[in-house]
């Protein structure tokens, strides 16, 4: 039975380390991606509050952009509305590049 419990144990960490090593957290690019990055698609960070974070609304874009399997993501537009409440809204394209040696 101890045996038994230290496999699933075992088994837990494993699968766990997996999981957080395929959604790493993608960079945040302030150019142009390079010629050899495959575009994912758009993504969009929102933090509708009081008072918007800047940080949150910039997190929420990156999460978005791992969710796609992304390693980077070139934001296109950053804006601060009003739609009933505060909103601050970040948009881009989520690319995934080639691991560089």
């Amino acid at each position: 039975m101890r045996r038994r419990t230290g496999l699933i144990v075992l088994s837990m960490a494993v699968a766990g380390c997996a999981s957080t090593h395929a959604r790493t957290r993608p960079a945040l690019l302030e150019q142009d991606p390079p010629a050899d990055c495959q575009a994912l698609g758009e993504v969009e960070g929102r933090d509708a509050q009081h008072l918007p974070d800047v940080e949150a609304a910039r997190q929420d874009a990156l999460r978005a952009a791992g969710g796609l399997g992304a390693t980077h993501v070139r934001i296109i537009k950053a804006k601060t509305g009003r739609a009933g409440a505060h909103t601050e809204v970040w948009t881009g394209t989520a690319y995934r590049c080639p691991v560089k040696p």
